[in-house]
Order: structure tokens, then sequence, then C-alpha cells
């Protein structure tokens, strides 16, 4: 293969159409197509070096640009995946932004998965299927996040006990906060369990395992908040989805999402023993252990265990008093992004009151200092 890339690398354009001249039509519009193919493959793997070395702006670009030729040329497959890299890669850059709010995390995830839904409307079945467990998993999302600020005032308030007609709003608006999750959570479940016995199975490690972490999420939240029992139910079955996800990822023998399945199911319960702990360390018992997806596995629990002790490591995404605050807005509805709220928040902070911790100067510049 390296001797054949090389021949074709060096062939000139005009030789090459001669060398094709005697084929009949229909092959020679077949090689073309194929040859378009790969070159949009091509671009998209330059688009992830680009990614790996930094250049995010530019990875995007190139991302973007394979998807709306790639669309026009009508390759659904390549216009698919181009959609969903860029989509990973915006999140990423807005997790990494503290100004966002994280309600938009999840109204971006939704965002990517409807693009997706519109370019697999029926075909091709598994591009569809995958869509489909996406956008389940992205709108389960949307309710969690509202249903986190919700439940983080109903708990302030509940431990203030100063303000009992407030408190019984909060609790109205979060009983059917948690009911439009619930739903959500129903109808991810299906897909899931739908999915299990589809003969495209075979891709849908992935957003499957996007579905538990969103449970997962919410089942903590349940428990943080001492709904124990509500919370053990989600748990339960955010772990039952990990092992699907886990067992497709076998059966493809892709150790990526084997790996992926394994590390997002720890953050549900990363202590040093558990149930997912177990589970995790029966999965990697079995690989060797010189594996690099072992050690990193391995690694990654043992950070995971630190951070329970308050360990930081570098280029741990923190939680700041401006994401709570957003929170807090987003759950009754309110985009902190529109004024007057965003001059609000900064001025809370320029004059030392309001939320603690990172704040703006009469400059604009952050600083770090905490009122006394």
């Amino acid at each position: 293969m390296v001797v054949v890339s090389r021949i074709l690398l060096g062939t000139r354009p005009i030789e090459f159409v001669d060398a094709m001249a005697s084929q009949p039509t229909g092959r020679i519009t077949e090689v073309a197509e194929d040859l378009h193919k790969k070159g949009f493959h091509l671009e998209l793997q330059a688009a992830f070096q680009q990614r790996k070395g930094g250049d995010i702006t530019g990875a995007l670009d190139a991302i973007n640009g394979v998807a709306a030729r790639s669309s026009a040329a009508g390759f659904i497959d390549i216009h698919f995946n181009a959609i969903l890299q860029a989509g990973e890669l915006e999140w990423a850059q807005m997790v990494k932004c503290d100004a966002t709010p994280q309600a938009r995390l999840a109204d971006k995830k939704l965002a990517t998965a409807l693009k997706l839904c519109e370019i697999a409307k029926r075909n091709p079945r598994h591009l569809h299927l995958f869509a489909q467990i996406t956008r389940r998993a992205a709108e389960l999302g949307v309710a969690v996040y509202r249903t986190s600020g919700l439940l983080m005032s109903w708990r302030a308030h509940m431990n203030r006990g100063d303000d009992p007609v407030w408190l019984a709003v909060l609790s109205f608006q979060l009983s059917d906060s948690l009911l439009a999750a619930h739903r959500r959570y129903k109808q991810s479940l299906r897909l899931a369990q739908a999915t299990a016995r589809s003969r495209f199975r075979w891709l849908a490690s992935q957003p499957v395992v996007e579905i538990a972490t969103e449970i997962g999420l919410l089942g903590r939240l349940l428990d943080n908040c001492d709904f124990k029992d509500a919370g053990l139910q989600y748990f339960q079955s955010s772990l039952g989805l990990f092992k699907l996800a886990a067992a497709i990822a076998t059966e493809n023998q892709s150790m990526d999402e084997l790996s992926k399945a394994v590390m997002r199911a720890v953050t549900l319960q990363p202590g040093p023993d558990g149930e997912v702990v177990r589970w995790a360390n029966s999965v990697i018992a079995g690989w060797p252990e010189d594996n690099q997806y072992r050690k990193n596995v391995e690694e990654f629990m043992k950070r995971a265990a630190a951070r329970i002790n308050g360990v930081i490591f570098e280029g741990d995404i923190k939680t700041t008093p401006r994401q709570i605050v957003y929170n807090l807005l987003t759950s009754a509805g309110i985009d902190p992004m529109v004024e007057p709220w965003p001059s609000h928040i900064a001025d809370s902070g320029r004059r030392r009151t309001g939320f603690r911790g990172e704040r703006e100067n009469n400059c604009g510049v952050k600083t770090n200092g905490i009122p006394g």
C-alpha cells in the first residue's frame, strides 16, 4: 500500500487521466468519486493533527470546510462525520471558557445532534440511529442542567429556612423539572434498549455512553440533595448502560470506545472502592499490564479518587462562583448573557459583594482575590 500510494502521489494528473482513459465511463466516475472521498478523509485527518498541535481555530475552519463541500457533493457519511467533529470541538472550547454558562454546553450538544438528525433523516439507517440516540442524550442533558440549578437553589433555601413561600414556589418548579427530566430519561432508556437489539448496535457505544453520563449526573445530583432512593435508581440504570456500551465496544474490538466507557463510568463513583470501581477493575484486569489503555484508565481512576480529597491537577476545569450564578439564573429561565445580568454580575464582583471568588476590576481585568 505504501508503494501504491507513492506511485499515485508521483503521478501527474494528465498521466493519471490518460491511464484511466481506456476504462468504461462508469468505472471512471466510480474512481473519481472514491478519490474525492479519500481526499475529504485526508483533510479531516489533517484537521485532527492541527487540533493536536493546538491550532483549534485552524482545525475548525478545515472541518467546517469539509462539511460544506462534502454536503454539496452529496457525501452524507463525510458530512455527518465533519459536523460531529466540529460540534465536539466547539463544545470542548466552550467547556474551558468560564464566561460560558454551563447550560449552553447542553444546548450546544443538542444543536449538534439536531444537525446530525437533519443530515440523516432516514438514511443511511446506521447514521440515522446514531443521530437519534445522540439527540435523546442531548435532550436529557438539557433537562438535567435545568434541574441541577433548581436543586441547588431549592437546597440552599431549605437549609436557610427563612422564606417558606419562595421555598414552596421552588418545590413546585423542581417537581416539574424532575418530571420533565424523568420523561427524557425514559425516552433515552427505551431507545438505548432498542439499540441493544438492533443490527446497527455496533456504532452505538459512544452515544450510549452519553446517555449513561447524563443519567448518572442526575442520580448524583439527587443523591447529594438527600434523595437517596431516587438517586440510587438512576445510578443503577446508568451503570447498566455503561456496561452495555462496554459490551458493544468489546464486540467491535474498539479499545478507544471501551476505555472511554470505563472512564466515564468511574466519574459516577470515583472513590477507591464501590460497585463502579470493582466493575472497572474487572474490565481492565484482562488487559496486558503494559497496555497503554490500561495505564490511562488506572491513572484516571487514581486521579478521580484523589480529587475527592481536594487534589487539583493541571488542566482541571474548576466550578467557579460565576458558573454557580449562571446555573441559578438559567434554572429560572433567565439567560445570564443578556443584559442587565452581565452588568449585575460584573458589578457585584467589582464591589466585592454578591458571589465570592473571581471578579473583574474597574479595568475589566479578571482577579482572583477573595473578599475577607
